[in-house]
């Protein structure tokens, strides 16, 4: 399983018998367990040299000590001991990042185990910054009857002579606003969607933005709104995905729309894949500059 910097999940495949593994999923990585080496099909690499042990939680999960580009740049990494271990690269806390031009050095909280300052710099300025939490309980957001307990969120970051960016939250811990050191901010609402389940009369409920909004100003005022369309019905519950998604920009003048494979009878594979791309002037003005159309096979590995 390779997790991606997001989050997602790639399955790898087919590496029992010879420890080569490899993605169906289009993203094109190639991990060799006999070296742990991780490949990009771009030719770079990462030497998977930390392993998580002792008391982790992650136990047993694999992190990059060093990242090398094809021209064989590379930024080398290091990590902590793990919890009830004495040994270095052992844990999935980052100790020091480092290439030709600088070091970075990473400090956690030792009661918490948060992120608390990353130091650093090159040519000849030093960078700080410091992370602050704050605790709060998580409802959830798709049933009043759900309570997840209390967490820390990330409240703030600050570096040194740049100023501090807050981040705000919902009783859910969703993210709902970033404010930045000259007081402008990003803003997001969002929506629970229901889709089909895997079992008969079961849905899933996901929440997605719904809107953005932007402000440039210092005092926060003026905003633009940004918003997020899907042609499915939130409440339908009888679709597994968009069948489309559109952005369009707040000054009035261009329109992205973006179709997708969403029907039955199609493979599993295809499902999700991008079929159009309308890029239009405006709502009013349907007149399309752009229409690109797509059409998907898969390689001989499986990916689309």
């Amino acid at each position: 399983m390779f997790t991606d910097s997001a989050g997602a999940e790639y399955k790898l495949y087919g590496g029992a018998s010879t420890g080569i593994w490899t993605s169906q999923d289009s993203i094109y990585v190639t991990y060799d367990s006999n070296a742990n080496i991780l490949h990009f099909n771009d030719g770079s690499y990462w030497t998977m040299g930390c392993v998580s042990g002792g008391q982790e939680a992650d136990l047993g999960t694999l992190y990059p000590t060093q990242m090398e580009d094809s021209n064989g740049n590379y930024v080398s990494i290091t990590y902590y001991p793990g919890a009830g271990t004495t040994w270095p690269n052992s844990s999935a806390r980052i100790n020091t990042v480092q290439d030709v031009r600088a070091t970075y050095q990473f400090s956690f909280d030792l009661n918490s185990g948060e992120l608390a300052t990353i130091r650093g710099g090159f040519g000849g300025v030093s960078q700080t910054y410091s992370f602050t939490t704050a605790s709060g309980g998580i409802a959830s957001p798709t049933s009043s009857q759900a309570y997840w307990g209390t967490a820390n969120t990330l409240s703030s970051v600050t570096m040194v002579g740049l100023g501090t960016t807050g981040f705000a939250y919902n009783g859910s811990a969703e993210l709902t606003q970033v404010t930045f050191p000259k007081g402008g901010h990003l803003r997001y609402d969002y929506l629970t969607w229901n889709y089909l389940g895997p079992v008969t009369g079961q849905q899933r409920q996901i929440r997605e933005v719904s809107n953005r909004y932007l402000s440039i100003n210092s005092d926060g005022s003026g905003e633009m709104k940004y918003p997020f369309g899907r042609m499915t019905d939130p409440n339908d519950g009888t679709i597994g995905l968009h069948i489309y998604g559109l952005i369009p920009d707040p000054s009035g003048v261009g329109l992205k729309v973006w179709f997708f494979n969403s029907y039955a009878g199609q493979p599993a594979w295809e499902l999700g894949t991008i079929v159009t791309l309308w890029e239009m002037v405006s709502f009013t003005n349907i007149t399309m500059p752009r229409l690109t159309n797509y059409t998907w096979t898969q390689d001989a590995a499986g990916n689309p």
